[in-house]
This record gives structure tokens, C-alpha cells and sequence, in this order.
């Protein structure tokens, strides 16, 4: 019994826009169809309400992506690579002490802050997943900045 319920309260909520979708549409295209012989017609109605339940998963299941402001922040620093020329002593004083850091064999240093987070929900908002991420900033070894890229934290 509780299987039944379930099934139905997924057709409810994906499947039935899409047919009423595709019952709106039929009533307009009704008065073309009248031409071609039933079994056709049918089969033109089962097509359009297929399509349109289809489609109209399809977008139900569709994420939205709702970044915080450290990411956007974050994003920019890298988009921009503003933060490249700067000295060690200039990213502490704009971001503050690295979460960690990181000597390479070149023996240049690696910076990592949270660079913040972002949310994924579906339509409907009821299930949702959080990615969270990481900018690195690389230094040279005249200490300044080379580069920075985001990734996301695993």
C-alpha cells in the first residue's frame, strides 16, 4: 500500500503537469485533426501527452545552483586573478591566516582558504546536495602571487 502512495504522489507531482500540458495543447490542435482518420489521431494524442510528461520531469528534476557570498567573492578573486602580484603579507592582511599551507618541491608555497559553498535543490526545493570548495593560491618563489584556482572539497 505505502508503494502505491508513493507511485502516486510521484505521477501527481511529474507526470501530471505534463498532461495537462498536453490535454491544453490537444484542445487547441483538435479542430486540425479532424482529417486524419482515428487511429492516427490517437496516436498523435499519445505522442503529445508522452512529450509533454517527459518535458515536464525533465524540468521538475532540474537544479538550481544557490552560492553563498564567500563562493561569489571567492569566485571573483579567481575569476579575475586579482589576488596575482600580491605578497604573502597582503593575502593574509585581505583574507586573513591560510586555513593551511603547503611547500612544493620548487620550494614555492601553496595557500588555502574556504572559499565558501554552494547549494543545489531541485525544483521543488526537497532534496538537496551542498558542494564546498577551496581557493589555492600559489606563490612564487619571490613570494608573491602566480596564480589561484577553486576546487571543490571532496
Amino acid at each position: 500500500m505505502a508503494g502505491l502512495i508513493i507511485i502516486f504522489g510521484i505521477f501527481v507531482q511529474f507526470a501530471l503537469p505534463g498532461i495537462l500540458l498536453a490535454t491544453i495543447i490537444i484542445l487547441f490542435i483538435r479542430k486540425k485533426l479532424i482529417s486524419i482518420d482515428k487511429k492516427s489521431e490517437m496516436s498523435i494524442y499519445i505522442f503529445i501527452i508522452l512529450i509533454c510528461a517527459f518535458a515536464s520531469c525533465v524540468f521538475l528534476l532540474w537544479k538550481f545552483e544557490k552560492p553563498n557570498e564567500l563562493y561569489i567573492k571567492m569566485q571573483e578573486f579567481n575569476n579575475n586573478q586579482s589576488l596575482v602580484g600580491l605578497s604573502k603579507e597582503e593575502v593574509i592582511e585581505l583574507l586573513g591566516e591560510p586555513e593551511s599551507e603547503y611547500n612544493t618541491e620548487e620550494n614555492k608555497k601553496i595557500y588555502y582558504y574556504d572559499a565558501g559553498n554552494m547549494r543545489k535543490e531541485w525544483y521543488f526545493g526537497k532534496c538537496y546536495t551542498t558542494d564546498y570548495y577551496e581557493i589555492n593560491i600559489y606563490f612564487d618563489t619571490d613570494e608573491k602571487v602566480e596564480h589561484t584556482s577553486i576546487t571543490i572539497i571532496p
